[in-house]
């Protein structure tokens, strides 16, 4: 109950999520500045609406998987 309010703040940016891993469906025509963009944003509202608690940066991976 705690951490729902979280995947509301993920769901506004349109980003997907499920348990502790949020995740994206990118097309090729997708811009890489405006999802950084929106990953960043997204990132930023969870650390603001945790508030005193800290968001270690060193355990927060991004893996970009592609076709060939």
């Amino acid at each position: 109950m705690y951490t729902k309010p979280v995947s509301e703040i993920i769901k506004l940016h349109n980003i997907k999520y499920h348990c502790h891993q949020v995740y994206m469906t990118l097309k090729s025509c997708d811009r890489w500045d405006d999802i950084s963009s929106s990953i960043e944003a997204c990132i930023a509202d969870i650390s603001t609406w945790m508030n005193m608690l800290k968001l270690n940066k060193y355990k927060t991976e991004f893996i970009v998987f592609s076709s060939k």
